[in-house]
């Protein structure tokens, strides 16, 4: 069996002496599609941080295609990295060509000018998430839902082999998140491995491999059929949380105590 794209093992990691992770350890392996599941303050950002490089690895280990993140080098260009859909000014002079492109400045490198090869590839990635006949729109005159496909683009520039995505569809309406689920579907099919921190657990439930379950250390990663229980839910969540079925589509609710406001 070929190494994990991504491992994690026995990683732990504290802010000023708070502990954020405690023994976490996980695996993807290539071309999964991994959702990362667990309440606010679970940690879960952080892990995804640490796999970037951009936090360091207190204990334990991580390694990404077979290496710890600060050794990457050049093949951190092969990691695309998907950040929650930030507010957009729509008074800001760049258009969404342009933006895509900013993927890519470090290929380019600083003070060098984009070349050919370099707005091929953007137009590449605009086709990918089916915007290429907005490229020349201002950034800021997008819809959520287009400027969250804007970050995939953005991400997708430099063709990377494994995509990260950090809570990427909070501040969308529930139409563009099936599409943007969807959409990740169709780039692991292409062969893309895939980690994505979400709260939409019934809905990712549908398109995922697996889910790992993360409250400062990992509860369990499983198939998502052996997650989805009401079980393993009270555990990450706590006996607040029910969990009901509407339709096809499965929902979780918190339930307030007696004397909450």
């Amino acid at each position: 069996m070929t190494s994990p794209v991504i491992e994690v093992r026995h990683l732990s990691f504290s802010y000023e002496d708070i502990p954020i992770l405690e023994d976490v350890s996980l695996a993807v392996q290539k071309g999964e599609f991994v959702a990362l599941i667990g309440p606010n303050g679970a940690g879960k950002t952080t892990l995804l941080k640490i796999i970037l490089g951009l936090l360091p690895v207190q204990q334990g280990e991580v390694r990404v295609f077979g290496k710890p993140p600060k050794y990457l080098g050049n093949l951190r260009h092969r990691i695309g990295y998907i950040p929650q859909l930030p507010h957009f000014d729509p008074y800001f002079p760049i258009t969404l060509r342009e933006f895509v492109l900013t993927g890519r400045y470090g290929l380019i490198g600083i003070g060098k000018r984009p070349k050919k090869t370099d707005w091929e590839a953007v137009e590449n990635a605009l086709e990918a998430v089916h915007l290429e006949s907005l490229g020349e729109k201002l950034l800021g005159e997008l819809s959520g839902g287009q400027r969250q496909r804007a970050l995939i683009a953005r991400a997708l520039s430099t063709n990377p082999e494994v995509l990260l995505c950090d809570e990427p569809t909070t501040a969308v309406d529930p139409k563009s998140s099936e599409s943007f689920y969807e959409l990740l579907l169709r780039l692991k099919e292409e062969g893309k491995t895939i980690l994505v921190v979400s709260h939409d657990v019934g809905v990712i439930a549908q398109y995922v491999d697996s889910i790992a379950c993360l409250n400062r250390t990992l509860f369990c990663h499983r198939r998502p059929e052996e997650v989805i229980s009401q079980e393993i839910l009270e555990a990450l969540y706590g006996k607040e949380v029910a969990f009901f079925h509407h339709g096809e589509i499965p929902h979780i609710v918190v339930r307030k105590e007696k004397g909450e406001q």
